[in-house]
């Protein structure tokens, strides 16, 4: 079974205040909490900033880089914008969803 841990989403208040405050402990803490959740089992992390688009690219490229630097846990990289995601790929260090 395929896991997909969706609580790293700007949808969520907490999560968009810690995106809005840039708060790395946060964050990181929740996506070591997720990873350890998934555990071995073959899972995603879901990485969502629910921000405007002019901002989402860079908001989003610091958010993975948060994540990837305290988990191996292969991401999903989450965005209604398609261009973003094009984008965001070279920054994903495994192969993600």
């Amino acid at each position: 079974m395929i896991i997909i841990a969706e609580k790293i989403n700007g949808s969520i208040p907490s999560v968009a205040k810690a995106i809005a405050a840039r708060d790395e402990a946060f964050l990181k803490d929740l996506a070591i909490r997720q990873s350890e959740a998934i555990g071995e089992s073959e899972g995603f992390i879901d990485v969502c900033a629910s921000v405007p688009p002019e901002v989402e690219f860079d908001t989003m490229r610091w958010m993975l880089d948060l994540v990837q630097s305290v988990t191996d846990t292969p991401i999903s990289v989450d965005s209604p914008n398609a261009e973003c995601l094009v984008e965001l790929l070279p920054y994903v260090k495994r192969p993600g969803l």
